[in-house]
């Protein structure tokens, strides 16, 4: 319950969780609505509506001296761990994203060399919506949580370190092989062609500009991954 200190609570104003997510992703985060929508896995539309419904029962608690209960509406809670990160999604149990991973045109060698991102969300095995996930300098966007807040269950690339695959298969995604033009692979996908992501595929080494490189054993060499024994990413997620 928010509201003055020094006003007997004698008027409380409800504020639906998933209003007070957009408050919390626009106003606190500084994310545009493009990027809360894609967070919460809702259309742009609805986030406008729900940001304009937060603002005005804000605005209204502030104008008349009322508290403010955050309750109701209609999410279930983000499947990551991390407190910054435990947002709120609208539920949905008919949707699938799928993120493959982008880099020079083509699907990424390596998921931690990724430049961008192909976000693509299914309805009921049905492509509704593609969208293009470019860097975010506040994110590290091969990061499990990264991947997580966008709601992603089912992640393609070329390849990935043993470590980090092996965190994401324990976290519940699923990850597939694939290589070459991405609008081929997605058509691999949606025909079932593609494989999971196998040992073979995983890149153990990384090639810098002399073809290697040399990282600190508590690192994932292949995603630079700060690997914890809480299973945390030690801050670099």
């Amino acid at each position: 319950l928010f509201g003055p200190t020094k006003l007997p609570i004698d008027r409380v104003l409800q504020l639906p969780v998933d209003a007070f997510e957009t408050i919390r992703l626009i106003d606190y985060e500084g994310k545009d609505q493009e990027m809360a929508a894609v967070s919460m896995g809702v259309a742009r539309t609805t986030v406008q509506r729900l940001y304009s419904q937060a603002r005005k029962i804000i605005g209204k608690a502030i104008v008349e001296g009322a508290h403010i209960e955050i309750q109701g509406g209609e999410y279930v809670l983000n499947r990551t761990s991390s407190p910054k990160d435990c947002g709120f999604v609208r539920s949905d149990h008919t949707h699938k994203v799928v993120a493959i991973a982008i880099a020079e045109q083509d699907v990424a060698e390596h998921f931690g060399k990724s430049k961008a991102f192909w976000l693509c969300r299914y309805e009921e095995g049905v492509l509704k919506r593609k969208d293009i996930i470019l860097p975010d300098p506040e994110a590290n966007m091969a990061c499990r949580h990264y991947m997580q807040s966008l709601l992603v269950q089912t992640i393609i690339a070329g390849g990935m370190g043993e470590q980090a695959l092996k965190r994401y298969h324990a976290d519940g995604f699923e990850v597939l092989h694939g290589a070459g033009d991405p609008a081929e692979v997605l058509k691999q996908y949606e025909a079932g062609a593609l494989k999971p992501l196998s040992e073979s595929d995983i890149k153990t080494n990384c090639h810098g500009k002399d073809g290697d490189c040399e990282h600190d054993e508590a690192y994932d060499p292949c995603c630079h991954e700060q690997i914890e024994e809480d299973d945390d990413c030690g801050g670099t997620c």
